[in-house]
């Protein structure tokens, strides 16, 4: 499903990133890793509350990705499901 979504906007899913205990930083840091060594470093999120809860900690994390050459797009921006955070 996330893949045929991503395709049907023009994108290539490359990776799928997960936290799996609340408030880990493992799998984000492996997300930055992978934007940091990407020619299309474009990451969609379901929603921006999908980052984090705390619309600070949301700032904070989009700024990491962008330092690295990211660039953040949440699916409910482009059509898709879900709340801004």
């Amino acid at each position: 499903m996330l893949a045929q979504w991503t395709r049907e906007r023009g994108f290539d899913l490359v990776d799928l990133v997960t936290e799996t205990r609340p408030g880990a930083r493992d799998g984000f840091d492996q997300l930055v890793a992978a934007v940091a060594g990407c020619n299309v470093p474009t990451v969609v999120v379901p929603s921006y509350g999908h980052l984090a809860l705390d619309a600070r900690r949301q700032a904070a994390m989009v700024d990491d990705l962008e330092d690295v050459g990211g660039v953040v797009v949440a699916m409910d921006d482009l059509g898709g499901r879900g709340d801004r955070g």
